[in-house]
């Protein structure tokens, strides 16, 4: 299994570590795929993105992690904030320039994903945003966005440059979801 970067607890943002969403995940084989299923940390059993009873609080999951049975932490995403994932945007150490005009445009905190290399040379990115998603389009190439009924691993190593913390910017939100998704905008239909 791969190594992924160790969880900065420092550097998770603190209006995220006050709420009761949290998971752990663990790498597993799937078909020749590595998925990262997430568990409840206070069970050690599955978790289900749409059942609450199975989180825990950000005490529960980082406990959980500090066994060292697990290989990351993540974040469930419920209405009033967007998870974005942009997988292998990392090229020799820079962000490719779709994830730079991403990135700049929200102005939120942002993150490398839990399969960066270690030293920043390749892998992707994460951001957190308050906000909803104005269409149903969720996935297009190595960009997706959800805002629920599915989680985000968190890494807690903050992309430099970036805000400490989550911000509300839905108009930038808007805007990024109908350059990515342009036939399937609403306001394009």
């Amino acid at each position: 299994m791969p190594k992924p970067l160790d969880v900065n607890i420092a550097g998770i943002p603190e209006t995220l570590k006050e709420r009761s969403q949290w998971v752990v995940w663990n790498y597993h084989a799937v078909e020749g795929e590595l998925k990262k299923p997430p568990f409840s940390p206070k069970t050690s059993k599955r978790a289900s993105v749409t059942r609450p009873d199975t989180w825990g609080s950000f005490a529960d999951a980082q406990k959980a992690y500090e066994t060292g049975r697990y290989a990351g932490i993540g974040f469930m995403l419920t209405t009033g904030i967007v998870g974005i994932d942009i997988d292998h945007c990392i090229e020799n150490g820079v962000l490719t320039s779709q994830a730079q005009e991403i990135i700049q445009a929200l102005g939120t905190y942002t993150e490398y994903s839990p399969s960066t290399s270690i030293d920043k040379r390749e892998g992707g990115v994460h951001l957190l945003i308050y906000g909803s998603l104005p269409g149903h389009y969720r996935r297009s190439g190595t960009i997706e966005m959800y805002q629920e009924s599915r989680y985000l691993t968190i890494t807690g190593q903050r992309v430099n440059a970036t805000p400490l913390t989550l911000v509300h910017n839905q108009e930038q939100l808007t805007a990024v979801y109908e350059k990515i998704f342009p036939s399937h905008s609403p306001q394009k239909r």
